[in-house]
């Protein structure tokens, strides 16, 4: 039998999103999520959701942040490579990042510690598991960074880039292999393979004796169904079909 993640990113974003994923956990729609950390108000909320013991601690991670909104640090916003007046700007996916500056990369490093501090301090434990928001962690030269943080505070499990679905080249299939590799060489424990559940269709494969995260967003909708992204289709419905397709167990990062 196969085991099975289903992941919902962006805990900690907004009240919206929190209730979302609570909802979403309560329904047994997804068995772990991370959270951001540099969004104040939805911060708030999740911890308080944490400490009533809605979220499992067990299934909580961190999202690493480089991309979205304002960064943990003052001094982060001196680094022009992931900011711009005062926020993340973004445009670091836009091209693969193989090297930056050591300056750059000492500003990163200090963002994401600071970032993993905010969550152990906040939510009073460590993450079960660590991820990037859009993916930032498999760009080569921010995954140093992440690899030297792991490796500091003793984090040992990590998302590896999607290898489900297509790819829009052989060269970027070939990256995100060796990526993969090199994450399972330094270490780290991981599933065997990533997707959301778009690449599950298109791949249509039986994942029997394998580990598979799905990567969900669940947000609201305006019917009050919790829907997966932003395509509108309720997630209940993505998950009940995945189910009636394959036999598995649903886990956790920490049960990996």
């Amino acid at each position: 039998m196969n085991r099975v993640i289903i992941n919902s990113d962006d805990f900690a974003s907004d009240k919206e999103v929190n209730q979302s994923i609570l909802s979403a956990f309560s329904q047994k729609l997804i068995s772990s999520s991370t959270a951001l950390v540099n969004f104040s108000e939805g911060l708030e909320d999740a911890v308080q959701m944490v400490k009533a013991n809605q979220i499992p601690k067990d299934a909580l991670g961190l999202h690493l942040n480089l991309t979205s909104g304002a960064p943990v640090l003052e001094e982060t916003k001196s680094c022009g490579l992931i900011c711009e007046n005062g926020l993340f700007h973004g445009r670091i996916r836009t091209k693969p990042q193989f090297h930056i500056k050591l300056k750059d990369r000492q500003l990163i490093f200090n963002e994401l510690e600071a970032q993993l501090h905010r969550f152990n301090s906040q939510f009073g434990f460590m993450p079960s598991h660590i991820d990037g928001h859009e993916h930032v962690h498999t760009e080569w030269a921010i995954m140093r960074c992440v690899n030297q943080l792991a490796n500091e505070n003793k984090i040992t499990k990590i998302r590896i880039a999607r290898n489900l679905g297509e790819n829009t080249s052989a060269l970027k299939s070939r990256y995100k292999s060796f990526f993969n590799w090199r994450l399972r060489q330094l270490g780290f424990i991981t599933t065997d393979f990533f997707g959301d559940f778009s690449d599950i269709e298109i791949n249509n494969t039986h994942y029997t004796g394998k580990t598979v995260e799905i990567m969900v967003h669940a947000i609201p909708s305006i019917n009050d169904d919790i829907v997966n992204d932003y395509n509108n289709v309720p997630l209940k419905d993505k998950v009940e079909k995945f189910r009636r397709n394959n036999n598995f167990d649903m886990i956790n990062y920490s049960q990996l």
